[in-house]
């Protein structure tokens, strides 16, 4: 069996790995809306697991279970309730006793908030069971404790001119020692748009890149994290897993907040990122691949509590609406708001399909072009 061959089985692996992992936080998302649906009464008539055509499927408890083609996606259609691209809408408008619009309030925004919930709750037990294990080191939690080494620079940024490799450790920044993460991540931010030096040791031989951070005082690298927390006591590791869940939760607020202010999709990735970042995490071991789905899962909850028509939060201000006022929004006009979301979603998805293509694959296909 030749090293090719097993590399190619890794990669495979690895490949069908993250997409698994990015399954098990959609399916939980869904399984949250479902059982509280169940719960309170209301029918559920399908269950997918991924988008598209339907591979397996299963009826069980009044149910269609399936996994579907595409597994970036899945839905769980619930019976009195209309929503583009959740199944196939058959008992969309019920209105007897096992639909949800018949339901009080409270039972419709716990069923609609149940998918975030989950979500939370998937992160905070990923967390508890590695810090009890040990947590490996990530650029979240102890930049003051690793070595800035360049796991990867991003095309086109100022790292990848000035030609800093996979490998190559920063030891300094204008002559200021830089012994670990936390000091590059706070002396770039003073430099931006200025000319520096870096020293940067590569294989042990040190040499200076003369380099320009952009006006976020970034230069398009990522840093390769290495090692592991002491294991935890079983009651710490609660404290922690908790207090690491809410942190970063307001951490993803900030970000998403930034980009709303600054009405850029700068540093915001699609769906080919984000399986591309899950199936690189896949190779470094089990305990990096179990973080990065916790935070996944943490920022697809906070995703949908973003009151957009096609999220959760959105489907519940439309229903607390309609608690207020006491009758249903017209049909017409939610079905507008949606298709038009709907729209804008695919489109915004198309175009960071897009960006994310040229970042991961087109130095490659200059490559093979020969420019």
């Amino acid at each position: 069996m030749n090293l090719a061959f097993l590399y190619q089985l890794k990669s495979i692996a690895s490949i069908a790995l993250g997409l698994f992992g990015i399954g098990i936080i959609i399916g939980l998302h869904e399984f949250g809306h479902y059982l509280f649906a169940r719960l309170f009464g209301v029918r559920a008539p399908s269950f997918s697991i991924g988008m598209g055509p339907k591979l397996i499927s299963k009826k069980m408890w009044g149910t269609d279970f399936k996994i579907s083609a595409i597994p970036l996606g899945g839905y769980v259609e619930i019976a009195g309730m209309a929503e583009i691209g959740q199944g196939e809408q058959k008992e969309a408008k019920a209105l007897d006793k096992g639909s949800f619009q018949v339901k009080p309030y409270w039972q419709k925004a716990l069923i609609l908030m149940g998918g975030i919930l989950f979500n939370f709750i998937l992160a905070f037990i990923i967390f508890i069971g590695l810090y009890f294990t040990g947590m490996p080191k990530s650029l979240y939690l102890n930049p003051d404790d690793i070595q800035p080494i360049i796991k990867t620079t991003i095309v086109d940024k100022p790292a990848a001119i000035a030609q800093l490799q996979k490998g190559d450790v920063i030891r300094a920044i204008n002559n200021e020692p830089t012994p670990n993460i936390l000091n590059v991540l706070t002396l770039l931010p003073k430099y931006k748009n200025a000319t520096i030096s870096i020293i940067v040791d590569r294989n042990g031989q040190e040499f200076t890149k003369t380099i320009t951070p952009d006006q976020n005082g970034k230069i398009g690298i990522e840093f390769k994290a290495a090692g592991y927390l002491t294991p935890q006591s079983f009651a710490q590791s609660i404290k922690n897993a908790w207090n690491l869940t809410i942190d970063l939760t307001k951490k993803t607020f900030q970000v998403f907040a930034r980009l709303f202010r600054k009405r850029t999709t700068e540093g915001l990735g699609g769906p080919l990122m984000l399986v591309a970042q899950v199936m690189a995490n896949a190779k470094e071991g089990l305990s990096v691949f179990l973080f990065l789905l916790a935070f996944i899962s943490i920022n697809l909850a906070f995703i949908n509590l973003i009151p957009l028509p096609i999220t959760d939060g959105g489907q519940l201000v439309f229903t607390t609406i309609e608690a207020i006022i006491r009758r249903p929004l017209p049909e017409k006009a939610v079905e507008a708001i949606h298709t038009i979301s709907w729209m804008l979603v695919l489109a915004l998805f198309a175009f960071l399909t897009f960006k994310d293509s040229k970042m991961l694959f087109w130095e490659k296909i200059k490559h093979l072009l020969g420019k």
